[in-house]
């Protein structure tokens, strides 16, 4: 006759035997999959994507206007949405320029002053025109410009940061 007792521990060996192995596997997999990815996955070509920002059509023209829109950040394996902005100038001949929002002499972000008809940063009171040039303040370069393309009546910007508080627009 078997000894109940035995049977017992036998069978709960078993079970804790299962349960290490299995928590095992997913301990393997969540720390494995990112490595596998790093190793096996190309980035981007481009390195940075084109992101869809909104229809041109809201464009007036020498009125600018700040458009929001969401990108992709990564940061080493993990992936987030970021919320951007870019100020959209449509010229009188009907030329669009793209600024980044970000003050190129200390990164604040910069606001249209519609009274005024010009950029005010209201860090350090840098002022620019329509057309991004310094008009006054410590802002070393004019506004940085963003690599942009309309695509059916839709603009697309490729979202770049630069490094604030030196003279050459350097891609950060």
């Amino acid at each position: 006759m078997p000894d109940p007792d035995l049977d017992f521990a036998s069978r709960r060996r078993a079970f804790l035997r299962t349960t290490v192995g299995a928590l095992s596997a997913a301990a393997a997999a969540t720390l494995g999959l990112p490595i596998v990815r790093a190793l096996f996955v190309a980035p981007p070509a481009s390195g940075v994507a084109w992101s869809r920002v909104g229809p041109v059509d809201a464009l007036g023209a020498g009125s600018p206007l700040e458009m929001k829109f969401e990108t992709l950040g990564e940061d080493a394996f993990l992936r987030t949405p970021e919320l951007r902005s870019v100020w959209a100038v449509r010229s009188g001949a009907g030329n669009i320029e793209v600024y980044s929002p970000v003050c190129p002499h200390l990164g604040c972000h910069y606001l249209w002053n519609p009274g005024s008809g010009r950029f005010e940063c209201p860090c350090h009171a840098s002022v620019f025109a329509l057309d991004g040039r310094v008009l006054s303040g410590p802002a070393p370069r004019p506004l940085d410009t963003l690599e942009h393309r309309v695509d059916a009546g839709v603009l697309y910007v490729r979202w770049t940061q630069f490094r604030a508080g030196v003279a050459r627009k350097t891609a950060v």
